[in-house]
């Protein structure tokens, strides 16, 4: 049944009153609290798209009820907007952030700016994306583009169930490999592709044949070929993203990766696929995962001369646990989340029978990732020191403040962001290991870390700003 004149006069109304309502809130929030000015210009950038959806001159013969639906929706874009503060985000931390992407994406388009989420992880949303998807059902393409000017927009959110979550931060690697596979998704998918068909197609045809029952149809057998490679795609893209992460964060992405496993079975590779098979998310088991930054990192190397620096049994079992949760399994399972799929069954049987295989492969292009990675952005890009984390391993041990780096002058060198991460996720493995629940000293002992890494994380900062401006100062034969 149509919507009557009446019935759209009011859908029309309401849209407008709650574009009004979002256009209030975001004239209302203070600037001077958001993190970067990222922000700031994300709110004009959604102001100018608000005004325009307002406008009936504007917006033209959009259907009302369309447009109501919009009006709704668009109050999650403002939510994670006014969510953007320095009240629960910290300033250092998006600051080290935004260095980490402009090394990758430049200081043009895409921009990234930040948020809070209530979960206990961390999300980058392809914000101008979900916007553009949006706007296609009240909006003509040309509108569109003319709103966008080729402005793009990430959305980091951070989580907020600890202020100071500290302990997930490396997890901000892997949502930043999302963002570098996405911008050169041809190349990578490409990379991916390959290998499933020079390495997987054939023994999945085997599969398909032998759990189908009845012959399949051409077009049915292309379907779940088709499905299955966008599957490895998905597998492959989140391998990359873990590789990406451990070589801008460190073992401390290892642990924080540990972390998130928590509660789940860490042998179960993963898959979701719409009852259509136009959506599909997929995700390798924890385990697997783990083996393969054992790989990345260099684990056995890395451990070993931290070990050699410095000796002690609670930095000795971190260790020991970094390496034991990286073994490498051969019980990995394969579970499919659709009932409603017509391919769900014969899709886990080809995925399971051939999981050895499919590991193999996945282990192969990751290798050939990281070639391509290198390729684009020089040399490992590893951006950690094994001597540096033991000389602030040293400070917190003395609960001196892990913000600097011995190198024979008074005042030293800042450390770097990976580092203090790589420090302070050791320090905190081992105060957790060592805590005497019966003295109830836990939440004392994880404070102390906490709070030195925090305020290091924001000494060092400042003072390799400070060093930057020196030196542009110098160059400008300007004197302090």
């Amino acid at each position: 049944m149509g919507v009557n004149s009446f019935e759209q006069h009011v859908a029309r109304s309401k849209a407008h009153i709650l574009f009004g309502k979002a256009i209030d809130v975001l004239e209302q929030l203070d600037g001077d609290c958001f993190p970067t000015v990222t922000s700031d210009d994300v709110r004009g950038h959604l102001l100018n798209i608000l005004r325009t959806l307002r406008d009936p001159d504007l917006i033209g013969g959009a259907d009302p009820v369309l447009l109501y639906q919009q009006a709704v929706q668009f109050q999650e874009y403002v939510s994670i907007l006014a969510a953007s503060s320095i009240e629960h985000i910290s300033w250092p931390l998006v600051g080290y952030c935004d260095q980490i992407w402009e090394e990758h994406f430049g200081t043009d388009s895409p921009r990234v700016f930040y948020s809070t989420t209530q979960q206990n992880n961390y999300f980058l949303v392809k914000f101008s994306e979900k916007l553009k998807n949006q706007l296609i059902t009240v909006l003509p393409k040309s509108q569109i583009q003319t709103l966008f000017d080729g402005k793009a927009f990430y959305c980091l959110q951070l989580a907020s169930v600890e202020d100071e979550n500290l302990p997930l931060y490396a997890i901000i690697g892997h949502e930043f490999g999302h963002a570098l596979f996405h911008k050169n998704a041809d190349e990578y998918e490409e990379v991916a592709l390959q290998a499933y068909e020079s390495q997987l197609a054939v023994s999945f045809q085997m599969s398909i044949q032998k759990h189908s029952g009845t012959p399949l149809l051409e077009d049915e057998n292309t379907r779940i070929d088709k499905l299955l490679s966008r599957i490895y795609v998905k597998l492959a893209t989140e391998l990359f993203s873990d590789m990406v992460a451990a070589l801008l964060m460190g073992p401390a992405y290892l642990l924080a990766l540990h972390e998130t496993g928590w509660g789940t079975r860490k042998n179960l590779f993963r898959v979701a696929l719409s009852p259509n098979g136009n959506w599909l998310e997929a995700h390798p088991s924890h385990q697997f995962r783990q083996s393969c930054l054992h790989k990345t990192l260099d684990l056995d190397v890395f451990c070993s001369d931290l070990l050699k620096k410095k000796k002690n049994p609670e930095l000795e079992k971190a260790l020991g646990f970094l390496k034991e949760s990286t073994t490498e399994s051969e019980d990995d399972r394969v579970g499919v989340d659709s009932p409603e799929n017509p391919d769900t069954a014969i899709i886990r049987h080809c995925l399971q029978e051939n999981i050895v295989k499919v590991k193999e492969s996945l282990q192969g292009t990751v290798i050939e990732f990281r070639k391509l990675h290198e390729k684009r952005h020089g040399g490992s890009n590893q951006s950690f020191s094994s001597d540096n984390i033991h000389a602030l391993l040293e400070r917190f041990s003395h609960h001196i403040l892990p913000n600097i780096i011995p190198d024979g002058s008074p005042l030293g060198t800042p450390a770097e962001f990976a580092d203090i991460l790589n420090a302070a996720a050791l320090e905190r493995f081992e105060a957790l290991e060592g805590c005497d629940l019966q003295k109830d000293d836990s939440q004392k002992r994880i404070g102390v870390v906490e709070r030195l890494t925090a305020k290091a994380l924001e000494v060092s900062f400042v003072q390799k700003e400070y060093l930057k401006w020196k030196k542009e100062d110098t160059a400008h034969g300007r004197t302090q």
